[in-house]
């Protein structure tokens, strides 16, 4: 049988990092578009990770439209959302793995095949800034 030497290291560290839970709410009436048009909701920090995204639907829109939630031109966080799904619908991302966001990202949405969907939707995504983040401590 092998030992394995395990070393706890106790107490938050000094420069300890905060999870962040961000949320836009998107009205449909006030921002109208078309279909495939992309909509930047969050210009992210540089050395951002997105752990898990979710929606709700806060009013049902008036077509049958899908909204994707993502980094441009990358990874989706939520992918078709229906957006005329009944008020209250609540969903969250099936995603693989956290996102990585650098300081030129930003973090999107897509409607797809509709217009005039006059609907109003929470999307809320949990990230943290994981810029200059140092080594707890010497575990050697």
């Amino acid at each position: 049988m092998t030992t394995v030497a395990t070393k706890l290291i106790t107490g938050a560290p000094a420069n300890m990092k905060t999870v962040n839970v961000c949320d836009v709410v998107w009205d449909f009436s006030s921002y109208n578009g078309t279909a495939t048009y992309i909509y930047t909701i969050w210009q992210c920090p540089e050395d951002y990770v997105v752990l898990s995204a979710g929606y709700e639907i806060l009013t049902a829109g008036t077509a049958t439209a899908t909204l994707d939630l993502g980094k441009a031109g990358g990874t989706e966080l939520l992918s078709a959302i229906a957006l005329d799904a009944v008020a209250g619908t609540k969903g969250q991302g099936a995603m693989a793995a956290p996102v990585f966001f650098q300081d030129s990202d930003t973090i999107d949405v897509q409607i797809n095949t509709a217009t005039d969907i006059l609907g109003k939707i929470r999307i809320w995504w949990v990230g943290i800034d994981v810029s200059e983040s140092h080594t707890v401590a010497d575990i050697s």
